[in-house]
């Protein structure tokens, strides 16, 4: 029996390990960037919460911008739920860089269009300084 439960934990081990992953070896903390742009997509899921924002660049060209968030634990935990994100609208992203150079951020912080700041990971502090999360859910859910 023994043997048998040491086999199977050896066997899924990977793919609990793959399940969750670090953004540590992904993202770069001394990187800080800021996107704005269009919520084009948003992905409600474990490990981690993720959504697209769509960027137009300064030509008009247009780039995808991949977003992580912290854990949806943690967005549970401070109240929010899917419906605080819709497609269409148009945010500010502040968080770490990709350590290549990809259109992807760790996202720290959200700035929504009214003005309402909602921290996404463990740690995270005021950015934007214009609102609070819980202002924020205050609006939502009134």
């Amino acid at each position: 029996m023994r043997v048998s439960l040491v086999a199977l934990t050896a066997m899924l081990l990977p793919v609990i390990l793959h399940a969750h992953h670090s953004v540590a070896g992904f993202f770069n903390p001394r990187d800080k960037i800021e996107i704005v742009g269009t919520v084009a997509e948003s992905v409600w899921r474990n490990p981690h919460t993720e959504f697209r924002v769509d960027v137009t660049n300064e030509d008009g060209a247009v780039t995808a911008w991949r977003v992580e968030t912290g854990a949806l634990a943690v967005l549970r935990a401070r109240g929010l739920l899917r419906e605080f994100l819709h497609v269409g609208d148009d945010v500010q992203v502040y968080g770490d860089a990709t350590y290549d150079g990809r259109s992807e951020i760790f996202a720290h912080n959200l700035l929504l269009s009214d003005g309402k700041e909602v921290m996404l990971t463990v740690g995270s502090s005021e950015h934007f300084s214009i609102g609070s999360d819980a202002e924020l859910l205050e609006s939502i859910y009134d």
